[in-house]
């Protein structure tokens, strides 16, 4: 399933025609529901591009409802700004170099040790 990022999401808020929304982490490409959705148009276009995940919530959706959204499923939101794709080209390497040309912020920097693992263990050849 493709990842998303939140500013991905945002460019689909109606203004090209497309209209996607963040419900618990999951993308979805509500553009073909509009007509359907009981509740009217207007709630899913005001929520296009960004996440509706407390409004879904608040709603009291039934379980049929529930299993409905999967038709419109298209993927899942990622915690890189930059989208999946560039964590994957640095994937098992060094991305040090990478990681410092892109200008990373101060909070980019505290957020990765959420996702540290460990440290690099130096081999020594013979």
């Amino acid at each position: 399933m493709k990842a998303y990022s939140k500013q991905e999401v945002a460019q689909h808020n109606g203004t090209n025609g497309s209209y996607w929304l963040i419900i618990h982490g999951k993308v979805y490409d509500v553009s073909k529901f509009l007509d359907e959705h009981p509740g009217g148009e207007e709630i899913l276009m005001s929520l296009a591009g960004g996440d509706g995940t407390e409004c879904f919530d608040d709603i009291g959706h039934s379980d049929d409802a529930k299993a409905l959204r999967q038709r419109y499923l298209i993927g899942t939101l990622t915690d890189h700004p930059g989208g999946e794709e560039v964590l994957l080209e640095q994937a098992g390497g060094d991305a040090t170099e990478a990681f410092e040309d892109v200008g990373h912020s101060t909070d980019a920097r505290e957020m990765m040790s959420k996702y540290k693992i460990g440290e690099l263990a130096e081999v020594c050849k013979l």
